[in-house]
């Protein structure tokens, strides 16, 4: 079992690396952006990023998933071909024309979402860059069935530096604000895709068929009813804080959500390389086992990145972002566990892929999606952002709940429930010493939390947590790395 852990460790680790590359970047760019935009263009900055995302969703017409899916369970390479090909250009098509729809009717839409048709530029970048994030999207997903993990990195690795240096140009030289990145996302996207597009030569050659689309559909077509709910369950918020309290909460409260993508670099990585693993140790006998360790290895990493940023709130927001935006503190810790939830999310799913009941997806993100609309419009004009993030973590929680019921109903899956249940308790005991400590020195106040922070694997340890095997695997990694660096120290 450790062994094909070992392998979907090591898929984490490289389709991380490029899938969570944008969100690092997004991360280290806050203290210019914050810089150099008002709150209020930061506003206008997270209501586009996030129309891109839903519009990219949208687009696929959940045919990536799809596509993964009958990929697998076909051996025969002609069919797979045409897989992908129906797949790519049944799913182009769509993204032209939705894209061109909302360019045609790009004043209106900016009049009606940012209350002025000035921004009606931005909108129109805004569906270009989903049009071409849409289908480079596709390319990257052939890559993961090819198992070119590093060239899937090198694709995202290289957007996310394209974007982050146009960026930073048109907004600190050029001085074109929040047009400036929206126009630097829309670039990067197009060049990757003229780029790697070479990637798809033979597979579109093949010839799409009208049988193969309707079955790509039936699978992928809940993920569409999915993805737009899962658009309200965690982007509503934005329109509705938008709304209530103004640009200038809701872009310190994206400074927030960005920081937050701390957690997200662990579930970005989660959504890309858990399903095709799940369905290539399909036949194992012992799946359902690791199905339920990778659960628990998840929330043990997210709940400590989580712990970390809780912890550390304060101090984050001061050290990435500018003074007008250090409220963002207050959301951070509960942004983080929502974050976590989702992608718990995608492995609790697994029993509803496998057989092929996404039909049930839809049920589960629409009914948080509901939660949150009707809890958003309650709370947010009252608790503003804090609100926003209550009501996002306690529906993602809800999405999680009514998924695991589900998808145990058609595929049992034993998870560890109490070795989940002593992670959570350690670290919510850590936390709660951490928030008393405060002094008038911050660097004898941020040591003892650092020392508090590192307890955990000890604190899990006489909690009789680990296995005996999980011991000895961490006893070997551990004698390989100090043979490792002894090495490195005599040949020097």
């Amino acid at each position: 079992m450790f062994d094909r852990l070992k392998r979907l460790f090591k898929d984490f680790l490289i389709y991380g690396i490029g899938g969570t590359a944008m969100k690092v970047l997004f991360i280290l760019l806050v203290p210019i952006f914050t810089r150099h935009l008002s709150t209020s263009e930061y506003g206008v900055w997270s209501i586009s990023l996030n129309l891109i995302i839903i519009l990219t969703l949208v687009s696929r017409l959940g045919l990536m998933q799809a596509t993964i899916r009958f990929y697998y369970e076909a051996s025969d390479k002609e069919y797979r071909n045409t897989v992908i090909s129906t797949s790519f250009y049944s799913s182009m098509i769509w993204s032209f024309a939705l894209m061109a729809i909302l360019v045609l009717a790009s004043k209106n839409i900016a009049s009606s979402i940012f209350r002025s048709s000035e921004y009606a530029l931005v909108i129109s970048l805004v569906a270009l860059a989903a049009f071409f994030r849409s289908l480079t999207a596709f390319t990257g997903a052939v890559m993961r069935l090819e198992r070119k993990s590093v060239r899937y990195s090198i694709l995202y690795i290289t957007q996310a530096l394209v974007f982050s240096i146009l960026s930073i140009y048109l907004v600190i030289w050029l001085k074109r604000g929040v047009l400036g990145i929206v126009f630097a996302y829309f670039l990067s996207w197009l060049s990757v895709y003229i780029l790697f597009l070479p990637q798809l030569r033979h597979y579109i050659g093949s010839m799409p068929r009208v049988h193969t689309l309707g079955k790509l559909l039936n699978f992928g077509f809940p993920f569409v009813l999915s993805a737009l709910t899962t658009w309200i369950l965690n982007s509503s918020d934005r329109y509705i804080l938008r709304k209530f309290r103004g640009l200038e909460e809701l872009g310190i409260y994206e400074i927030s959500c960005t920081l937050g993508m701390s957690i997200s670099l662990i579930t970005a990585a989660v959504d890309i390389a858990w399903p095709q693993f799940a369905f290539s140790i399909l036949k194992d006998k012992e799946a359902k086992q690791i199905y339920s360790r990778v659960l628990t290895y998840f929330i043990l990493i997210g709940a400590f990145v989580c712990l970390g940023l809780s912890i550390f709130a304060r101090e984050i927001v001061r050290i990435f972002a500018h003074p007008s935006f250090y409220s963002a503190y207050k959301t951070l810790p509960i942004i983080g566990l929502s974050r976590m939830l989702i992608g718990m999310f995608s492995i609790l799913a697994i029993g509803i892929h496998i057989q092929k009941q996404t039909k049930f997806i839809p049920v589960a993100t629409g009914g948080a999606a509901a939660l949150s609309l009707i809890s958003n419009f309650l709370i947010i004009p009252v608790y503003g952002m804090f609100g926003a993030a209550l009501t996002g973590f306690i529906s993602n929680l809800t999405m999680c709940m009514i998924i695991y019921f589900i998808s145990q109903r058609y595929y049992a899956i034993k998870y560890e429930f109490k070795r989940i249940a002593k992670i959570l308790v350690v670290c919510i005991l850590i936390y709660v010493v951490s928030y008393f400590i405060r002094f008038n020195s911050i660097f004898l106040s941020v040591g003892l939390k650092f020392l508090a922070f590192l307890t955990v694997p000890f604190l899990l340890y006489f909690a009789r947590f680990w296995h005996k095997q999980e011991l000895n695997k961490l006893r070997e990694l551990q004698q390989t790395f100090r043979d490792k660096v002894i090495s490195v120290v005599v040949s020097k």
